[in-house]
């Protein structure tokens, strides 16, 4: 059977981009949790407080969604207190 067209977002296997707030990247599966592997990198890149933005737009992290489907590209942005 063949993967059907979709007309937003990506497809649900291979991976995903995370972009960190030092311009690196980890790829991480598009099955992962959502909101835990955002967690563990961003704990393992030292952040404590950070936003997320998917695909460009910032999202709450009750909007979290439960993994990566459909998502290109994930984005850690350093929380600015002085904000």
């Amino acid at each position: 059977m063949t993967e059907p067209w979709r007309t937003e977002g990506g497809s649900s296997e291979g991976n995903v981009t995370i972009i960190l707030p030092d311009g690196s990247e980890k790829q991480v599966p598009r099955t992962s949790s959502f909101a835990q592997t955002v967690r563990d990198i961003a704990r393992d890149a030292g952040l404590s407080k950070f936003s997320v933005h998917v695909d460009g737009s910032e999202i709450e992290s009750s909007e979290a969604p439960t993994n990566f489907a459909g998502i290109d590209e994930v984005e850690l942005v350093k929380y600015d207190e002085g904000a």
